[in-house]
């Protein structure tokens, strides 16, 4: 006998300001509905279709769960699981190589449409590399720009021309995405 659908209230954490009041409806440990509080102060009930779907991005089979390196040429999809000391210690090493050759002002630190603690860990994270480069925005796709020595990137839809373009700047996509 399938178990019977326990609500839990919760909050919208999509991709852009989100924050909306949701009941969602638990079955088997699984997500199996959304629907917005009635008692919610921004949406009295409401809710979008990105809101109504955003348990997808739990489960959706295209999920970034580990860290990825690519394996090929840019562009070519090709990436090799690595483990997350390997992810960090990497990045560690190119932040630092950055810092040593161009200066801690060299890099920008960015977060796009934080809702929490996220934002304050990431200007600490700036204030302890020596940087007082932190941006909070993202693109209208929801992707996240990045600065680099050579300047700001954009999304490759976005309609408004990048300061500077460097092959070793970076634009993150959401995880659900085909490829990443």
């Amino acid at each position: 006998m399938a178990e019977e659908i326990r609500w839990s209230k919760t909050h919208c954490a999509r991709m852009d300001h989100g924050g909306c009041a949701l009941m969602v409806g638990v079955e088997e440990n699984r997500i199996v509905k959304i629907k917005g509080d009635p008692q919610g102060y921004l949406n009295k009930g409401y809710t979008c279709y990105k809101g109504r779907v955003s348990a997808d991005r739990l489960t959706h089979p295209d999920r970034l769960r580990y860290p990825l390196k690519r394996a090929g040429k840019r562009g070519e999809g090709k990436w090799q699981r690595v483990s997350w000391e390997e992810a960090l210690d990497e990045t560690a090493k190119n932040l630092l190589q950055i810092k040593e050759k161009y200066g801690a002002r060299a890099v920008g630190f960015g977060v796009g449409m934080p809702k929490g603690l996220e934002h304050f860990v990431l200007i600490r994270l700036a204030n302890i590399f020596g940087s007082p480069n932190v941006r909070m925005y993202a693109t209208p796709q929801g992707r996240l720009q990045a600065c680099t020595p050579a300047g700001f990137t954009r999304s490759p839809t976005s309609t408004t021309p990048p300061v500077s373009f460097s092959p070793s700047a970076a634009t993150f996509s959401p995880p659900t995405r085909r490829g990443r």
